[in-house]
């Protein structure tokens, strides 16, 4: 083996010497690549035939390729080789639950009879329901009146109900309404009437305004938890 190296190291130092001899003509070759001899002949590129010089040389070929096959004996000696039936286990990922859960249409009920006569949309996060005025109102699901009042902010008389269901909170808001029937802290179900329809702040006709939000205040379409509503908008039956 040592021998084999010493040899090696021969090799590479005549490389070397001639690698040292070869820069000096180097620009010229440079320069013959980009403006060839005007004879029309084709010739070897000066890199090639260079290298060819060299690496084309019996005992350089023989060290090399030993080496070689000492390299690809170590390297599958210490590097074991993986199977294609090798199986790599992985740990289960574990989805988080949601924040807040889904509520079906089943737990809500309709607060009012009457048409919808405004769908949700961004500038309107609520519907809005159409009945004959002084019509009696219910909350679409059991839970405690925490406001119930007279708003400034267009909603005239309202009133808010806090939801517990499947325990989350939601929030309902009533808002328009001719009289208020509950006050803060009263516990409401289906049998207890919170209200009745009016025109009570902001609004052109008889209606109720209905909001339905989370516990972290994101605004949900009543309308998609609700029982179907029949329409008084254009294009909707």
């Amino acid at each position: 083996m040592k021998q084999k190296h010493k040899k090696l190291l021969l090799v590479l130092e005549e490389l070397l010497r001639h690698l040292c001899q070869e820069l000096a003509v180097m620009p010229y070759a440079i320069f013959r690549v980009f403006f060839p001899k005007p004879d029309g002949r084709r010739r070897s590129h000066p890199i090639s035939k260079f290298l060819r010089r060299y690496l084309e040389k019996r005992k350089l070929k023989s060290i090399l390729g030993v080496n070689l096959i000492l390299l690809v004996c170590i390297t599958n000696l210490i590097l074991r080789p993986i199977s294609a039936f090798d199986v790599v286990k992985q740990e289960p990922t574990i989805l988080p639950q949601p924040e807040e859960n889904v509520v079906t249409t089943t737990v809500f009920r309709k607060p009012v009879g009457g048409r919808l006569c405004q769908d949700f949309h961004r500038w309107h996060p609520a519907i809005d329901i159409c009945a004959p005025i002084k019509t009696p109102i219910i909350a679409i699901a059991d839970g405690e009146v925490i406001e119930a009042s007279y708003s400034r902010l267009g909603w005239g008389n309202t009133v808010v109900v806090k939801h517990q269901i499947n325990n989350q909170e939601y929030y309902s808001r009533y808002a328009h309404l001719a009289v208020i029937q509950v006050k803060v802290g009263d516990q409401v179900t289906d049998l207890k009437i919170i209200g009745n329809i009016g025109m009570t702040g902001w609004t052109t006709g008889p209606h109720l305004h209905l909001e339905l939000r989370t516990k972290t205040g994101q605004a949900l379409n009543p309308a998609e938890y609700l029982p179907t509503f029949n329409y008084f908008l254009a294009g909707k039956k």
